[in-house]
C-alpha cells in the first residue's frame, strides 16, 4: 500500500471511531517514513565516504563506492599533516 492510500485508510478509521486501528496505522506510516529517511541518509553518507578524496588518497576507498581491502600486516597508515605525522 502506498503512503497516500495508507493515510486515507487511517483517516477512514478515524471517521469510524476505531482508535486502536488509527494508532496502529499511524505507527506503520511513521515507521515507513523513518525507514525511508534512514535509507536515504545512508545512501548519501556512503556516497560522500566512498567518493571522499581523502579516503581515496589513503587507499581506503577507490572512488567508485567500494572500500578497498587493507593488509593488517602492513601496520597503521601514516598521514602527513603539516610538520607532524599522525598514526591512524
Amino acid at each position: 500500500m502506498d503512503q497516500q492510500a495508507a493515510i486515507k485508510d487511517m483517516i477512514n478509521s478515524i471517521g469510524s471511531g476505531k482508535a486502536s486501528e488509527v494508532q496502529d496505522k499511524f505507527n506503520n506510516i511513521m515507521n515507513a517514513r523513518i525507514g525511508d529517511s534512514v535509507n536515504d541518509y545512508k545512501q548519501a553518507l556512503s556516497k560522500s565516504v566512498f567518493n571522499n578524496p581523502e579516503m581515496v588518497a589513503m587507499g581506503l576507498a577507490d572512488g567508485d563506492e567500494h572500500i578497498t581491502e587493507m593488509d593488517p600486516a602492513e601496520g597503521p597508515i601514516t598521514i602527513e599533516s603539516g610538520d607532524e605525522d599522525e598514526n591512524v
